[in-house]
């Protein structure tokens, strides 16, 4: 079974080569992020530590907050976050982050995003690369 962690936005290597600015924005601007599903992580294959299977864009909004990440870490493809362990997230969200632990738990350890030629790691690198501006 998955397991939560509280992890710092840095600490977490993305495994997505983009962000939409206005989806960035829309979480900044969420009056209840409590209400946005955990972000779920896995084993990294390549560093230490965790790689993002799927929510960079609300990642992104956290880290420029400064706040702390609440992740769901899968032990494997069928950890998929329970509706009756978050009954305040909106179901839908749920539904949509257990399709992408499905899709994405083999890939998302070993694959590195490159822009311009250039590997990226870090939450930091992705917002700067995606000209995201607050």
């Amino acid at each position: 079974m998955g397991k939560i962690l509280t992890l710092k936005p840095e600490d977490l290597r993305i495994t997505q080569d983009y962000l939409i600015p206005k989806h960035v924005k829309r979480y900044l601007n969420s009056v209840d992020i409590n209400k946005i599903p955990p972000i779920p992580i896995v084993q990294d294959g390549i560093r230490e530590g965790y790689s993002v299977i799927e929510g960079h864009h609300f990642l992104a909004s956290l880290y420029l907050r400064g706040r702390t990440v609440t992740a769901w870490l899968c032990e494997s493809p069928k950890d998929l976050l329970q509706k009756e362990l978050f009954p305040y997230c909106n179901p839908m969200s749920i539904s949509a982050r257990n399709k992408q632990i499905r899709s994405r738990y083999n890939s998302a350890p070993f694959y590195v995003p490159m822009l311009h030629g250039t590997e990226i790691f870090t939450i930091a690198e992705l917002i700067n690369e995606s000209k995201i501006n607050v």
